[in-house]
């Protein structure tokens, strides 16, 4: 039997806590769930070999991960989440201003 280990991070690699880590394909095994400690590492253990698919659900999630599980060689997977991007509100102009100075320049 073989196992995974890993760690879940930020963009800024810092490590990210309570982010479930999911098993979505793989050899025949009991539906597991790990959860990422204080340090951000997880683990799934007596794993058959074979090639395996993760995926990461925290704030965010990841992209599925392939992982080919080896007995003699765990694999170690990092894995990087990137920041929800700032709320939109920020990137809108707003759209009274916007006409008020385009009517005021038209007055000019």
């Amino acid at each position: 039997m073989g196992n995974i280990t890993g760690i879940v991070r930020d963009t800024t690699d810092a490590p990210l806590e309570d982010v479930n880590m999911i098993i979505v394909s793989g050899p025949p095994h009991p539906d597991i769930v790990a959860i990422t400690d204080a340090r951000g590492r997880f683990g799934f253990d007596n794993l058959r070999p074979g090639h395996y698919v993760l995926k990461a659900y925290g704030r965010l999630e990841s992209d599925e991960i392939p992982v080919q599980v080896r007995a003699s060689q765990p694999p170690f997977v990092e894995i990087w989440l990137g920041n929800p991007p700032a709320a939109e509100e920020n990137y809108l102009m707003d759209e009274e201003s916007y006409f008020e100075d385009e009517d005021t320049q038209r007055a000019e």
